[in-house]
């Protein structure tokens, strides 16, 4: 049986798209309880916790239409909670 939680902090983040802005700090907490027999692993898991919408980034140079009165934020992925199943051979 195994068990883990997690919490990665990433802290002011200083970013460019037509003018610099600071992105905010931002905390997300992730867990995963396993049991699990020779050859295959069943697990319960979870990402992002509290639900953090947190700005990543706001260089989106990838959009072919963009102004400098639009500021366009890139977030993480929203909570998320699944069964994996994962087996060797």
């Amino acid at each position: 049986m195994t068990f883990r939680v997690s919490e990665s902090y990433v802290g002011p983040v200083y970013d460019t798209a037509f003018f610099q802005e600071t992105l905010g700090s931002y905390g997300l907490m992730d867990f995963r309880m396993g049991v699990g027999k020779e050859v295959w692993t069943a697990s319960l898991f979870g990402t992002n916790l509290t639900n953090k919408h947190a700005g990543l980034t706001i260089d989106n140079t990838v959009f072919a239409w963009q102004q400098p009165t639009i500021t366009r934020v890139s977030t993480n992925q929203p909570r998320t909670i699944g069964i994996a199943f994962e087996t060797k051979f």
